[in-house]
């Protein structure tokens, strides 16, 4: 399967990628949420996107899930460092 890391810090996108490709998945990162959508709408292969909360670009995590969302039904994972609940 492959998925799709959408986070800005590069030391938990790798980390991310390390350990879901040791289970055999395939990884791509994208490191904001307009990078993060511009992949997810050109390749169709993803069957999950992990997604930070907090990222910079035109809109934060959880807009980019609805921009997701009203393009697909991919699984969503939602990562976060925050420990307020939403």
């Amino acid at each position: 399967m492959k998925l799709l890391i959408i986070e800005d810090d590069l030391s938990i996108a790798e980390l991310e990628k390390t350990y879901l490709e040791f289970y055999g998945y395939q990884c791509d990162i994208a490191g904001d949420s307009d990078q993060g959508l511009k992949m997810f709408r050109e390749n169709e292969d993803y069957g999950l996107v992990l997604v930070d909360v907090m990222l910079p670009g035109s809109m934060d995590g959880l807009g980019l899930c609805k921009a997701i969302r009203s393009d697909s039904d991919v699984p969503l994972i939602i990562v976060s460092a925050k420990t307020d609940d939403a």
